[in-house]
């Protein structure tokens, strides 16, 4: 829990992930999220409620096809 905050960005490694549905982020420190994130091919639901230093979204999420939610 200690190390929760200090997770600030996630790794590209995040494209190999093609099963994942959702992502749920809520309260997490994250200030980038990776254009990889577009490659996931199964994703359906990205919320990152309350990742209050994550300012954007890369344009690559308009790749996942997917995706039909997102706070």
């Amino acid at each position: 829990r200690e190390r929760w905050g200090q997770i600030i960005s996630l790794p590209p490694s995040i494209a190999k992930l093609k099963a994942v549905r959702s992502v749920k982020l809520y309260g997490s420190h994250l200030v980038r999220i990776p254009p990889e994130i577009g490659e996931m091919e199964s994703l359906e639901s990205f919320d990152p409620y309350t990742s209050r230093r994550l300012h954007w979204y890369p344009y690559e999420i308009t790749r996942c096809k997917a995706l039909t939610y997102t706070r």
